[in-house]
């Protein structure tokens, strides 16, 4: 059944619509949040002593103003319903994420604002009748810039996109040049808006759960530990320094959703679209991921070559600039922490992530198993490369299970024992715990079965 087109007409309603709730939904809550705030006695100041250098600047007032012309008009930019209601659910976290903030942490601007003259001066009037100075982190106007930033951008090409990015960059520096934020807000409110791209995504991942293993709780109790301490943290040295405090809330932030994804929420928390992680994945998670990075630099600094095990199947870390430059007609990528992988032109790519530190589910190391055979067989019927790489971050674990699971159901190891005993001579610092084991067996046991039921003939 075709799917019925909506008319133009009908999504410029729904805009409409859209505009007649969020508008009242901001100027109410916001306004009774400003009120609010001017009458409690624990409305702190966070600045730094270098922001008394900035200079106001009126003309600023203009780019200042214009965002809720930009606010408004993005709501008939769409030709989907899908599209249209994704942007608006955007604008609705946004302002909800940032009311949060101002009742939580009520803060005020703590500058003299000189006045402006002319028009300059009509506009810096309208906006003091309603903007008191309180409302201040995470900073709306930033927030909001971001989400409209993005709904722009990919609307818009060649010199209106540049005049677009121009325009855009000079709302965000307005909000610092007019006095109506202090850097704090500005940094806090970037991160609120790419949380809002991250929470509602493009692609939608639906938020459903897998049932997490005894290793994954345990691991999902550690970060949601070092995501509280940092947290705490944070907000002990808000006083001091407001950089540390938006590094440790960052990290407190990545170590949170990194607790979230080893509970069952994984695929939702990394957002991969063919191995590639969505750049505001990359932002919120940037602290986890950079420490996954220095790992891999770590402890792979004496074992980064990969090996031939056998008959073309290679067992590595996650591939260097070396790697790369290699000839290989097939790659089998185990990481979830890294981007795919940044070789290029592979016959053949698949894709299985498996989170840090836990071992390959048996299903998983099925499906690993039945694509190497698939991609032998086409290799073997193509001219060209025919190695197969099998990686994870470190190749010592997850891929490392792919392997032996492999070399046990191929008949090149008598048994799981003796082919880990075979890899450890290949790659010595190879990890494999009980549950790793068990894991191999039991995908064997699912192999064996499989074989049987098809004639002893591997049907992938």
């Amino acid at each position: 059944m075709m799917k019925q087109k909506i008319q133009p007409s009908i999504l410029w309603q729904r805009g409409a619509i859209w505009l007649a709730f969020l508008g009242p939904f901001f100027f109410l809550g916001y306004g009774w949040l400003n009120h609010l705030t001017s009458t409690r006695a624990d409305v702190g100041v966070v600045v730094q002593d270098w922001e008394r250098a900035i200079p106001f600047v009126p003309w600023m007032m203009l780019p200042y103003m214009s965002i809720d012309a930009f606010y408004a008009a993005s709501l008939f930019l769409f030709r989907k319903r899908s599209a249209l209601d994704r942007h608006a659910f955007r604008l609705l976290l946004a302002t909800v994420i940032s009311l949060i903030g101002f009742w939580l942490f009520p803060l005020q601007f703590s500058f003299v604002v000189p006045r402006a003259e002319g028009f300059n001066g009509f506009l810096q009037a309208v906006l003091l009748g309603f903007d008191k100075p309180y409302n201040q982190a995470p900073s709306l106007h930033i927030s909001l810039l971001i989400v409209l930033w993005v709904a722009y951008a990919k609307r818009l090409q060649g010199f209106w996109r540049l005049a677009l990015h121009g325009w855009f960059l000079a709302i965000g520096a307005s909000v610092l040049l007019v006095y109506q934020h202090h850097f704090v807000d500005v940094w806090t409110g970037a991160l609120a808006g790419v949380a809002c791209l991250y929470f509602i995504p493009d692609r939608p991942f639906f938020w459903y759960k897998k049932i997490p293993s005894h290793r994954m709780i345990i691991l999902a109790w550690r970060y949601a530990i070092g995501a509280a301490l940092g947290f705490v943290a944070g907000l002990y040295l808000q006083p001091y320094s407001s950089l540390i405090t938006l590094l440790l809330v960052w990290i407190a932030i990545a170590l949170a959703l990194v607790a979230a994804a080893y509970i069952g929420f994984e695929k939702q928390v990394f957002q991969r679209h063919k191995g590639f992680i969505r750049w505001p994945a990359r932002i919120m998670l940037a602290p986890y991921l950079l420490g996954s990075w220095l790992s891999y630099c770590l402890y792979t600094r004496k074992n980064k070559q990969p090996v031939e095990v056998k008959n073309g199947v290679w067992l590595g870390p996650f591939p260097d600039k070396h790697m790369c430059q290699m000839s290989w007609g097939a790659v089998l990528d185990m990481t979830n922490e890294f981007a795919t992988t940044p070789i290029k032109k592979i016959a053949l790519h698949k894709f299985l992530p498996v989170m840090d530190l836990t071992p390959a589910h048996p299903k998983v190391l099925v499906k690993a198993l039945r694509w190497i055979e698939t991609a032998h067989q086409e290799l073997r019927n193509k001219d060209g490369d025919n190695a197969i790489l099998v990686h994870c971050s470190l190749g010592l674990s997850r891929s490392a299970s792919v392997v032996v699971c492999w070399l046990v159901w191929r008949k090149h190891a008598a048994s799981v024992q003796d082919a880990i005993a075979y890899v450890k001579t290949l790659r010595p610092g190879l990890v494999l715990s009980t549950i790793h084991i068990q894991n191999i067996q039991y995908a064997l046991s699912i192999l064996d079965e499989s074989c049987s039921k098809d004639d002893d003939n591997f049907n992938p």
